[in-house]
């Protein structure tokens, strides 16, 4: 699910055609978000002071690793976006390179 909110976001800000500093903004918002969501249901510090069990302390790594797991899915997410942008990116330039050579042919 969070993938999938992440891949849907990435194609708004490419639709958007957003600068850098837009994008890495925006994208640290969603993360921000993201994140605080999936956190909400967490052990706070008073409640870890509070564990006096194994099982709770288990029950409190179990919950960690799920969170490290989410954000693996979010940190490859990005990557695979930054990935495409950069070679849509490229491929812009190459185009435009190549018609400014053709420009300058014409010209001379």
């Amino acid at each position: 699910m969070i993938l999938g909110l992440i891949e849907s976001r990435a194609w708004r800000i490419l639709e958007a055609a957003m600068t850098n500093e837009e994008l890495f903004t925006d994208l640290k918002q969603f993360i921000t978000a993201t994140v605080s969501q999936q956190t909400a249901g967490l052990a706070t510090k008073d409640d870890i002071a509070n564990m006096t069990t194994k099982d709770d302390i288990d029950g409190l790594r179990a919950e960690i690793k799920v969170l490290d797991e989410k954000v693996d899915i979010i940190q490859a997410a990005i990557a695979d976006t930054f990935t495409y942008t950069a070679g849509t990116t490229d491929t812009t330039l190459q185009d435009h390179e190549h018609r400014l050579r053709k420009l300058e042919h014409h010209s001379v």
